[in-house]
């Protein structure tokens, strides 16, 4: 996502539309960008979306030590499962060419 606009509003808008993996990595960027309570807040309320069980049982502080790996780790994985996408997307458009 590095190579696109990322802005509060974007994420707002992918969170709305339910593409809530999107929205957070939108979100990632902007607190590592910032460092804003704002985006730390709502990180946390999309992780709490996708995975509230997990979330409980694996608490974690946007200020701990191994944060910014697991974020970048995060961030990683949410790059390959766009990768993917775009590969799909790719396949399906040779189609109607």
């Amino acid at each position: 996502m590095k190579d696109r606009l990322i802005t509060k509003e974007l994420a707002k808008l992918y969170e709305k539309q339910g593409y809530l993996e999107d929205s957070l990595t939108c979100y990632i960027s902007l607190y590592e960008e910032t460092k804003e309570q704002e985006f730390a807040d709502a990180i946390e309320k999309i992780q709490n979306k996708i995975s509230p069980q997990e979330k409980k049982e694996n608490k974690t502080d946007l200020k701990g030590k191994g944060n910014k790996a697991l974020l970048l780790f995060e961030e990683w994985l949410n790059m390959l499962i766009l990768e993917k996408k775009i590969q799909s997307f790719k396949k399906v458009q040779k189609k109607f060419e």
